[in-house]
């Protein structure tokens, strides 16, 4: 019996379950370039990794998903999704990555990631081949001041 036992966690502890080390080498990440991380906020992202893009093409929903930054494109929505040539789709996605206001006419902050990309007919893509954008308002008061707008493009790393 205690051999038939020992077997059984030996054959089971052989099986591989996805940690996340497999995930880590599956991620392509996107990083500030050093000019522009040295000028960013704590708001904003200095590197933003997925592991891939999900497009339906028949309901025109694009979806992203990482492992590791899974909240950050949950809230993403999809702006457009259109036919570029015969053989291509182009993508836009937008959302918030961190929105702040202090009162009715105080300070306030919206930081939002913007991701293009394309497709081919099959709505398969090439996550290396993404253009990342992070855009961050601060207002120092809300209604009656101009927001001060920076933007920042972020570099394929890995």
């Amino acid at each position: 019996m205690r051999s038939v036992f020992i077997f059984l966690v030996m054959v089971v502890s052989s099986f591989s379950w996805a940690g996340p080390e497999d995930h880590f080498q599956s991620q392509v990440c996107y990083n500030l370039p050093y000019d522009q991380s040295k000028l960013a906020s704590e708001n904003i992202p200095q590197e933003l990794c997925l592991e891939y893009v999900s497009i339906d093409l028949k309901s025109n929903q694009v979806s992203v998903y990482s492992y590791f930054h899974g909240d950050l494109y949950s809230k993403l929505n999809t702006n457009y999704l259109v036919r570029n040539t015969e053989d291509t789709y182009k993508f836009q996605l937008e959302g918030p990555i961190k929105e702040s206001t202090n009162g009715a006419c105080g300070e306030s902050l919206l930081v939002t990631l913007k991701i293009d990309g394309t497709s081919d007919f099959n709505g398969e893509n090439d996550p290396t081949d993404l253009k990342f954008e992070v855009t961050e308002q601060y207002f120092n008061d809300y209604c009656h001041s101009h927001p001060e707008i920076k933007v920042y493009q972020y570099i394929h790393f890995r």
